[in-house]
Formats: C-alpha cells, sequence, structure tokens
C-alpha cells in the first residue's frame, strides 16, 4: 500500500516519536510511505524510511490554498492508495483531497480536550466525512456525542510504541528505601502543559518537610521555562533538593534511572514500560498513581486524566502518603503488572495493522458532494474564527 502521511502544521515536539514509530513500522511490513511535513526532527529521523519525502512552508492562515493543490499534485504523481491526515487541519486536509481523488482516507485526530483541538468558536463541529482514528476513548465519545459522528466511523487505537526499544528495567527498581528517591517530571513547558506542573510544585512546596528524603528531576522545555525556572528557584531557596534540566533527547534512559515518574501521555506510557511507578498530572495537578485499579482507565483516555471520575483522584494527604512510603507505592501501583497489561496494546506492530485495516475501507462516494460541501465549511469556519480573533487581538494591542 502507498500511503501519505500529513502531518499537522503545528510544532510535532513529542508527537514525532509517535510518527516515527508508525513510519517504522509500516517500512518493516512493506508499505510505501510518502511524507508531507515540515522540515524538523521527523523528516530527519525518516529519512531512510520513507520512499519520498516533501516539504510545506507554513502560510500565514493555514490551510492556504496552495497547501492543497500540492497534496492533490503529490497524491497524483505518487499514485497513491490512501491518505492519513493527521491533526484536525490536516485530516480536513487529507479528507477534502481524498474526496476530490476518489481514494480512501483516514483521519487521525488528537487527543487534547475540545478547547485546544478546536477553534474558539462553540459552534464548530468536526465534520462527519469519514473514518476517524482517536488515541482517547474519552475524545472518540466527544466526537460522538457534540460531533454527531456516527459510531461506527469512530475508531479508538491506542498509541503505538517500538518495545524493541522500550525495555523494563524491574532490576534497577531500588530494593530497599534508605535512599533518595528520584522523583523526575517530564513535560513540555507551554501555555497547555505548565498550569499542572505549577500546581504540582506547589504541592512539593507545601509538604517539602515530609519530602526531604526525595530528589526532584524536571525535564522540559518550552515557553514558559522561564516561569517554571522561578518556581525551582524558589524552591531551592526553602532548601528542596530540585533541579530543572531543561529539554533532553534521551529522556528514556532519565526513565530508568528514576525511581518515581510524573508526566502524563506518551510520557506516562514509555515510563510503565521502562517499569516505572508513574504519577499523573493534569491541568489541576496530580490526578493519581498508575495502579491495577485504575489502569483501565486510565488506558481508555490515552493517560492524560482527562477522563478520569473522581473515584480514581487522589488527595494531596494521598499523594504524600505514596511519595513518603516507596515500599507502599510499589506494591499499590505493581509496575510488574502494569507492564504486563501495556505490551498486549501499544505494540507498535499491532497498532499499525489495525490503521492498515481501517485504511482499506473503502469511504462511501455516494454523497462526495456533500461530504466536499462538510469539509470546506468546517475550514472556512475555522479560519474565519481565527482571523477574527487574530484582528481582536491586534486592535487590543494598538
Amino acid at each position: 500500500m502507498r500511503i501519505l502521511i500529513v502531518t499537522p502544521s503545528s510544532k510535532l515536539n513529542g508527537t514525532a516519536k509517535t510518527f516515527l514509530t508508525w513510519i517504522k513500522s509500516l517500512y518493516e511490513q512493506g508499505h510505501k510511505i510518502i511524507l508531507y511535513t515540515n522540515k524538523g526532527n521527523l523528516a530527519t529521523w525518516t529519512k531512510n524510511l520513507c520512499e519520498r519525502q516533501y516539504y510545506f512552508e507554513l502560510a500565514r492562515f493555514e490551510p492556504s490554498f496552495f497547501r492543497i493543490v500540492e497534496i492533490i499534485k503529490i497524491v497524483r504523481k505518487e499514485r497513491i492508495d490512501n491518505i492519513w491526515g493527521v491533526g484536525t487541519t490536516s485530516s480536513l486536509l487529507g479528507s477534502l483531497v481524498g474526496i476530490i481523488c476518489k481514494k480512501n482516507y483516514l483521519n487521525i485526530l488528537n487527543v487534547s480536550p475540545r478547547e485546544h483541538v478546536w477553534p474558539v468558536n462553540p459552534n464548530w463541529r468536526y465534520p462527519s466525512v469519514g473514518h476517524i482514528v482517536t488515541v482517547s476513548e474519552h475524545y472518540r465519545e466527544l466526537l460522538i456525542n457534540e460531533s454527531k459522528i456516527p459510531r461506527e466511523y469512530c475508531h479508538f487505537v491506542p498509541a503505538q510504541f517500538d518495545l524493541d526499544e522500550l525495555k523494563p528495567a524491574f532490576d534497577k527498581i531500588p530494593k530497599t528505601i534508605n535512599k533518595k528517591i528520584i522523583v523526575s517530571l517530564f513535560r513540555r513547558f507551554d501555555k497547555q502543559k505548565t498550569l499542572g506542573v505549577e500546581v504540582f510544585l506547589k504541592f512539593v512546596e507545601e509538604y517539602r518537610n515530609s519530602l526531604t528524603h526525595c530528589k526532584f528531576n524536571l525535564y522540559g522545555g518550552g515557553d514558559s521555562e522561564m516561569q517554571v525556572n522561578e518556581f525551582v528557584k524558589t524552591l531551592n531557596e526553602l532548601g528542596v533538593d530540585i533541579t530543572n534540566h531543561g529539554f533532553i533527547k534521551e529522556v528514556q534512559n532519565e526513565m530508568v534511572n528514576s525511581d518515581i515518574v510524573v508526566g502524563s501521555e506518551r510520557v506516562a506510557i514509555e515510563s510503565l514500560l521502562c517499569g516505572r511507578p508513574v504519577c499523573i498530572i493534569g491541568d489541576n495537578g496530580i490526578v493519581d498513581f498508575v495502579t491495577e485499579e485504575n489502569l483501565e482507565a486510565f488506558m481508555s483516555d490515552n493517560f492524560s486524566g482527562l477522563g478520569i471520575s473522581n473515584r480514581y483522584s487522589i488527595t494531596p494527604e494521598e499523594a504524600l502518603d505514596l511519595f513518603s512510603d516507596y515500599k507502599k507505592l510499589l506494591s499499590k501501583s505493581n509496575p510488574q503488572y502494569c507492564y504486563g497489561e501495556l505490551v498486549k496494546k501499544y505494540d507498535a506492530r499491532i497498532g499499525v495493522q489495525e490503521l492498515i485495516c481501517l485504511s482499506e475501507i473503502a469511504n462511501s462516494t455516494d454523497e462526495r458532494g456533500r461530504k466536499f460541501l462538510r469539509v470546506l465549511r468546517a475550514i472556512i469556519s475555522m479560519y474565519s474564527t481565527k482571523i477574527r480573533i487574530a484582528l481582536a487581538n491586534r486592535l487590543d494591542t494598538l
């Protein structure tokens, strides 16, 4: 199968690893991959795995007319069988081109909460135009209930990971607790993610006298890194053993060398596959430690904590108890059990096979004209909203 993957126009950050894993698995299974992306890590990492790569330059208001035309040219030139559009905008473009060129297409959407994915427009809905894949059951339900996408067109496929690279290091879990416990927080410090970090650091500040046995390592970068550094400086002055190491590439080594990992989504999954106890944080701070009891619930929402009910939330006092008693934490979290359950669902070879099967399902051509108008209306609505917001912000600064 010849597959065109159209990536989001924004920075890929941690999700570049997801695409790398997909492309590697597809390549090993004999599929031909043509990648349409902006220049960056993903293009570099997959250069020898793709049949061909095309790059787009970002226009002021994506998607530009030229980008749509370019995708059509690629589909025809490369004799594409299937288009995978990744992210809200790219999936709409992939749908549009698929309808025009009469090709199968698959819409692979984000897992963020509604306000982070769709424009600030309460009337905007993702159009019902074809098969949609999401790695979050929570987000799948949002698409079904809000956008009225037929349930049979919404598919939950867990994120995929290269299990040849991620190996559990149970032998490095401390056998005794007479040592400094290393707590590592991995997070991108941007506007969407920093709030949860700040709430967690306030937790550390409030209970610092009970956490003197812990060494806190932060790993991350982004627009709000200076703000995080101010928190770290304050905690240092209060006697907390904490360091922000900034952005690093080899995060798995640091996960293995940590006793507890704090994070969410891909970070949480990778840490569990490395055999580490994991504390999930969201915008409101600590959600809960991953345990045998709540593992299934966390898997269904991609370990974001967004879809976790109150019965799985943890109080600050309960969290402090587990940070303070490592032996109790190991018993409750059971890293060996969590690893065994995760490998059943997150093996890239299995996940990619599911995507291939969905790619081979023909999208009905009976309503091509109607689907075309739905996509076009959604794109126009999305970017007219963005333009209005940009103009309003511009006027506010004058």
